[in-house]
């Protein structure tokens, strides 16, 4: 199974155009996916090219089911939503069931912005894996602890379903449980390597980093500043992650990071698993 995280950044690249086109075709010249998690994808919000890029991306992905997670829903022009938040596009063979997420936005003296994850179950002939799309704050530290926190919480249900020794039998809108033995989590994180909240919040809490897994001896790739230097003073460093839950079946293949676009501040970073 191959799965794509990007921040697209509103298809806004680092030559301050927005082309939501240009970010498709690169997804397709990447290769193909089975899972396409996205996030910064706008709809109608003219500081963000007003145009409908959760509609126009997943036209262009044609045997694919898409998610879509806003974080809020705001009346627009012409009685448009206007829209922002995450996309998970999922070949429709392995689509098995969907979620969206709301995520904790405590009162801060800060900019901010509704965040959500997107959770999608997919797999074929009982091999099941949930994969959690998310993009978190970006200004506060304090609101990005109590979101990991939510979202571990919501791995730890996820697990503790599957491990439970009785299941009561189900009807209706009772069966759709998710049960899955592994959870991935992905995207732009908003939190740097080895820092205090990192290692507590995120390895201490039972998340593997897939890159450390896989790829332990090379040099770690950036995901984000490689060309947007205005944005990231600080150069090429990482804010976009695979991470997998401790008690894993899955077969961590590839991890790697495409460092040669500029379609987006956010470099796309891609992983292949073995279930």
């Amino acid at each position: 199974m191959r799965i794509l995280t990007w921040n697209i950044q509103a298809t806004k690249g680092c030559d301050n155009k927005f082309d939501v086109h240009r970010i498709v075709g690169r997804i397709k010249q990447l290769g193909t996916w089975d899972v396409i998690c996205l996030q910064e994808v706008s709809k109608n919000i003219p500081d963000l090219n007003g145009d409908d890029q959760p509609a126009i991306i997943s036209s262009e992905f044609s045997g694919y089911e898409p998610v879509w997670g806003p974080g809020f829903s705001a009346a627009g022009a012409n009685h448009n939503r206007c829209e922002f938040g995450n996309l998970t596009l999922v070949k429709a063979k392995l689509f098995q069931n969907s979620r969206v997420h709301s995520l904790p936005s405590p009162s801060v003296d800060v900019l901010q912005m509704p965040r959500t994850m997107v959770e999608v179950v997919v797999g074929l002939d009982g091999h099941f894996v949930s994969i959690f799309n998310s993009h978190l704050a970006f200004h506060s530290s304090a609101e990005r602890v109590q979101q990991i926190q939510a979202i571990t919480q919501l791995r730890d249900q996820v697990l503790s379903k599957y491990d439970s020794a009785t299941v009561p039998d189900s009807w209706g809108p009772y069966r759709y449980v998710n049960e899955c033995s592994t959870v991935i989590l992905c995207g732009d994180l908003n939190e740097d390597l080895g820092t205090d909240v990192f290692d507590t919040e995120i390895l201490a809490q039972g998340w593997f980093d897939c890159w450390s897994l896989q790829n332990s001896r090379q040099p770690r790739q950036p995901t984000c500043g490689c060309f947007d230097q205005e944005q990231w003073p600080q150069g090429p460093h990482v804010k976009d992650f695979f991470l997998v839950s401790r008690n894993t079946s899955i077969n961590t293949l590839r991890v790697d990071v495409d460092v040669a676009t500029d379609a987006s501040d956010h470099q796309p970073v891609f992983m292949e698993i073995a279930l």
